[in-house]
């Protein structure tokens, strides 16, 4: 009998054994999965800077995050390593901004304590709030590489009634174009005789696919209530702006998007999957574009929809009565580009550019894994940018 109860003890002491290793490897591959989710949390994080000639948000690498201050930051480290695999428990995703500056950098804040939720980026400095939500409606316009069709887009803008134009800010964010294709070589203030204001913002870290990330630095800059996202190859009828500046796109119990009928150069029509109007603060409530994301081409808008339509305060309506008009693009066009020299640089530069891949494939696989676990990240703005106009 003794020896059946040691055989015993031992076979339990065994099973134990078994589990704590089952346990703990479930563990590490779990962190391990989180690593390769969120490399870019583990390699830098926005970097810590004041500069009063600069508005930007810089990376910096754990080495140099380690030594802010002077001396390492164990508790930021290891807060951070742990809310990496915990991001998905945070509700809701980010809050709206609070405090702001004009001339000062931003400080990065977007690494909360295990006992806060995710917080906007925030600054030292309160901004007046008549300024902080102007009036009108800030149209984001993404641009790569295709200044003909930025100046095109411009021109269209222009050609508005005044009382259209004064309502509208024209927020360009330049998605990492190079030198001889950037929004700047071809925009300058004052060169439209104009009433809509126009502000630029240059993403100066080369990162293949940031679509994701220049939306959320769009809605992070702008200072309005609403925001038209449009993509630079939709040109929108007088009509069509005419109506959406008297669309309601928050009332007393929903937010609602507003999306529209594409018409393709060869007359078809249908439903355009990224071009919309939304409430500011209902993009963030939503949790943004998730910066997983990019990097990799695909299901920016797929993933961003779903997470829309998953509240039940969040409508969208698809505007199907108006059109934007879809036109070829030619990146280098004469018409657009008057100065001979220049219109030969945008040529020879476009002919270096080299894209990157469009394989699907990982985005997909990182959706299907978001859409059961439910982890969606919450860390914005992973590269330098800066406010040119």
């Amino acid at each position: 009998m003794r020896c059946l109860g040691r055989v015993a003890r031992v076979i339990f002491g065994l099973l134990l054994v078994a589990v704590v290793v089952s346990t703990n490897t479930k563990l590490l591959l779990r962190i391990r999965w989180e690593d390769v989710v969120q490399d870019d949390f583990l390699v830098g994080e926005p970097a810590r800077i004041h500069d009063s000639n600069v508005h930007h948000r810089g990376r910096a690498s754990e080495t140099a995050d380690l030594q802010e201050g002077g001396a390492p930051n164990k508790d930021t480290l290891v807060i951070g390593r742990r809310y990496s695999a915990k991001a998905c428990h945070l509700s809701p995703p980010w809050g709206m901004p609070s405090e702001w500056t004009v001339q000062n950098s931003c400080v990065g804040k977007d690494i909360p304590s295990p006992f806060t939720t995710a917080r906007h980026l925030t600054c030292d400095d309160d901004k007046p709030s008549d300024i902080l939500r102007s009036n009108g409606v800030t149209v984001a316009l993404l641009h790569f590489a295709n200044p003909s069709m930025l100046l095109r887009q411009l021109q269209t803008f222009a050609s508005y009634p005044m009382e259209v134009q004064k309502q509208l800010t024209i927020l360009v964010v330049d998605d990492g174009s190079p030198p001889g294709l950037r929004s700047v070589d071809y925009i300058s203030a004052g060169m439209y005789e104009s009433h809509f204001r126009l502000r630029i913002a240059q993403i100066t870290t080369d990162k293949a696919w940031n679509i994701g990330g220049a939306r959320n630095l769009a809605f992070h800059i702008a200072d309005t209530s609403s925001v038209f996202l449009l993509d630079l190859d939709m040109v929108v009828p007088l009509e069509t702006m005419h109506s959406l500046l008297t669309w309601e796109v928050r009332n007393s119990s929903h937010s609602i998007a507003h999306r529209f009928n594409r018409r393709k150069p060869n007359g078809k029509t249908g439903k355009h999957p990224a071009v919309a109007l939304l409430d500011t603060a209902a993009y963030w409530e939503s949790g943004g574009c998730d910066e997983d994301f990019c990097g990799r081409y695909g299901f920016t808008d797929v993933h961003f929809w779903k997470r829309w339509k998953a509240s039940e305060r969040k409508v969208l309506r698809d505007r199907m009565k108006h059109f934007i008009n879809e036109v070829d693009q030619i990146p280098c066009d004469e018409t657009y580009i008057i100065n001979p020299a220049t219109l030969q640089n945008c040529t020879d530069t476009l002919k270096t550019l080299k894209l990157p891949s469009k394989n699907r494939e990982p985005n997909r696989k990182l959706l299907q894994k978001k859409s059961v676990d439910g982890c969606w990240s919450n860390r914005f703005l992973r590269f330098q940018w800066v406010l040119q106009l």
